[in-house]
């Protein structure tokens, strides 16, 4: 360790003489110049006190004469008049205080003074007892007026007189003072300035000093370099690039050549352990990484797997359960309701029939019973008669229209239609609609929306007719809620419209003029669990379901294009069939 140690003398004791140099230098520029800022400082504490106390008392004799000089103007307004007055008096009063702290500060002997002591607290003194003529003269006229009593006359002798006073010799003996007090003032904000020059040129003799100690220790310390550099800067920047290297290009074969057996040799060694250790760690952690990647990435895909199947499963279980209890309420509500609507045509037939007998009974019999004049008077036979087609009409027309739901129940539900059959797509389209059609009257903030149907020459399609219902359930159900939330539309319309575009495939469009849909949110729209409605009314899954069961069950597709301001568009595109069919 010899030889370390004549390492760290050489730098240690090159470095103290240079730091020894700047303290040393930067001491005596301290000493030097802390008597010439205590000098300074004392002059420039003692100009800045006379130009503060010489300001403040002349511009209180000015406030005071300026009182007094508004009194005139006054005389008719004695609230006014003797509140100057009494501002009056307390600017006095601040006067006399500033004139006892300047006798004080000329009687401390100050080192700089602005004139002779005397000739200054003459001035003062001069100053000071005109304005306190003055201003007694003006108190005087004020206090001792009979304001209670007073006529007209009195008051304009009242103003004449401070009229008077403030044109008289006195009010122009202030304004010569108050020049002369001016000019002393110049003088000591002259002398203000040159006390600050002082402190700049103290200030600035401590600055040369210490830049001179600073050079100096500046020359010691390069030539302390230049002598430890062939022994510690150039071992060390071999080191150094190493290090760097083997950082930048991960490139842990290199190494660092180990030479002697002082503190730079032990940090060469210590580097190729290093690096050696790092190689070996990097090797580990590199196999690490890939088994936790491939790890995460089999556990994303499996854990994505199973929330969609599990969304899947449930909104299935929930539709089949829904299906089979729309289907059981149809089929409930329909042997009734044929009960009643088949019995109807048999009661109007009959009823026709015992109106017909009525009728001719009333022809024969000329003279019946007054009983039966009184019962067919109290009954309005003629009334009955015409009132009775109605009711029967109107019955007819009303299970009529349940058969009618019940049959757009069944068509939905398509419960005997699981498998993939030829079905009819516009009435799958009609009877969702009728489902919905609470929903589309007119609402409390919104008109009846408008259903606009443009429907095609199609065929028979072959589909699973109960998944494609429920994939424009979703999305006309999506279009009513837009809708919803755009009360100021003079008229809500919902169009549907059904083309044919080859011989192989066919498009149902469904389109709202509702207030549309951002950029960002469509591309996320068939995304599951996604869903920007509130919590509560909506769950993310309805277009991803319906996403899956045209492009995985039917092998078509299913596009979104809206405009914001405009509406939004859904385009479904299936085969006509799909068997045979080639993806």
């Amino acid at each position: 360790m010899s030889r370390a140690g004549r390492i760290y003398q050489k730098i240690g004791y090159g470095y103290l003489v240079a730091i020894g140099v700047g303290f040393c230098g930067t001491l005596l520029g301290m000493v030097v110049a802390d008597y010439y800022q205590g000098r300074g400082l004392a002059q420039l504490a003692d100009a800045n006190e006379q130009v503060h106390l010489l300001f403040d008392f002349r511009d209180g004799a000015i406030a005071a004469q300026r009182h007094g000089l508004q009194m005139p103007t006054l005389v008719r307004d004695r609230p006014s008049i003797e509140a100057e007055a009494v501002q009056l008096q307390e600017q006095m009063q601040r006067v006399q205080v500033l004139l006892a702290d300047l006798q004080a500060f000329i009687a401390s002997r100050p080192s700089w003074l602005a004139t002779e002591p005397q000739r200054l607290e003459n001035l003062l003194l001069a100053y000071y007892n005109t304005l306190a003529a003055y201003t007694q003269a003006i108190h005087f006229s004020v206090q001792e007026f009979d304001w209670d009593n007073s006529t007209d006359a009195e008051l304009e002798e009242l103003h004449a007189t401070l009229e008077a006073i403030a044109a008289s010799e006195q009010n122009r003996q202030l304004n010569r003072l108050n020049l002369e007090l001016t000019e002393v003032l110049k003088i000591a904000q002259t002398q203000q300035a040159q006390s600050g020059e002082v402190m700049e040129e103290a200030q600035g003799l401590e600055k040369l000093i210490v830049i001179l100690s600073g050079l100096c220790s500046v020359a010691i310390a390069l030539l302390v370099a230049y002598r430890t550099t062939r022994a510690i800067a150039l071992p060390l920047g071999n080191i150094t690039q190493v290090a760097q290297q083997a950082a930048n290009e991960a490139n842990f074969q290199l190494r660092v050549p180990v030479t002697g057996d002082d503190e730079i040799a032990c940090l060469a060694q210590s580097l190729n352990f290093l690096i050696e250790s790092v190689s070996i760690r990097t090797q580990e952690l590199q196999k690490a990484v890939a088994l936790a990647e491939s790890q995460t990435q089999h556990l994303q895909q499996t854990l994505s797997l199973l929330q969609e199947t599990q969304s899947q499963l449930i909104h299935s279980e929930k539709m089949s359960s829904l299906g089979q209890m729309v289907a059981g309420i149809a089929h409930e509500v329909n042997n009734p309701i044929n009960f009643v609507y088949g019995n109807v045509n048999y009661a109007q037939r009959h009823i026709n029939d015992l109106l017909q007998l009525l009728e001719l009974y009333q022809t024969q019999v000329t003279n019946p019973s007054p009983e039966i004049e009184d019962l067919a008077e109290s009954l309005d036979i003629e009334f009955v008669k015409s009132d009775l087609a109605k009711l029967l009409n109107s019955m007819k027309v009303g299970t009529e229209r349940i058969r009618s739901i019940v049959l757009s129940l069944r068509i939905f539900s398509r419960l005997d239609e699981a498998d993939c059959k030829p079905a009819n797509l516009h009435e799958g389209i009609d009877s969702t609609l009728l489902i919905l059609g609470n929903r589309l009257k007119a609402q409390a903030h919104r008109p009846e929306i408008k259903i606009v149907k443009v429907y095609d020459s199609l065929p028979l399609v072959e589909c699973y007719a109960g998944q494609v219902n429920q994939v424009f359930m979703n999305i006309l159900a999506n279009a009513i809620d837009a809708l919803d939330e755009q009360p100021d539309n003079p008229q809500p319309t919902i169009t549907i419209r059904t083309e044919a575009l080859d011989e192989y495939w066919l498009a149902i469009a469904i389109s709202d003029n509702g207030p549309g849909i951002p950029e960002n949110v469509q591309k996320r729209l068939f995304d599951p669990f996604y869903t920007t409605k509130a919590v509560g009314k909506g769950t993310g899954l309805g277009l991803s379901i319906s996403y899956k069961i045209i492009k995985d069950k039917h092998r078509g597709s299913i596009t979104c294009n809206s405009t914001l301001g405009k509406g939004t568009t859904f385009t479904v595109k299936i085969p006509f069939k799909i068997t045979g069919l080639m993806v």
